[in-house]
């Protein structure tokens, strides 16, 4: 039976749904991966964390909504004047996934 229905389904759009549900993961874990780093700077009492941590939930949430070009900024800002660890980490994001940028 499970044969069967992998014929009906063309190789390339099998290919297709993998290769989507791999990037929703990846993004999904780097998200998760991004949290626990801001949660442990503010739990070891990081002072980059502190001055930049009202931009960085800004950013996170523009990152959120789609407004890739406003987060970008944001921690762009909070990555080079503050050294925040979160903000250096999601902007290798930015750069490696491409977003907000034609690939």
């Amino acid at each position: 039976m499970h044969h069967r229905l992998a014929r009906r389904i063309p190789a390339a759009a099998l290919i297709s749904i993998v290769s989507g549900l791999v990037e929703k993961m990846t993004q999904a874990l780097w998200t998760i991966l991004g949290i626990v780093a801001l949660m442990s700077s503010a739990v070891a009492g990081n002072p980059a964390s502190t001055g930049h941590d009202s931009a960085i939930r800004t950013a996170q949430a523009m990152l959120t909504s789609g407004d890739y070009a406003q987060a970008f900024d944001l921690y762009h800002a909070a990555a080079v004047n503050g050294h925040h660890p979160l903000a250096q980490f999601t902007l290798a994001q930015f750069y490696q996934h491409g977003w907000g940028r034609g690939r």
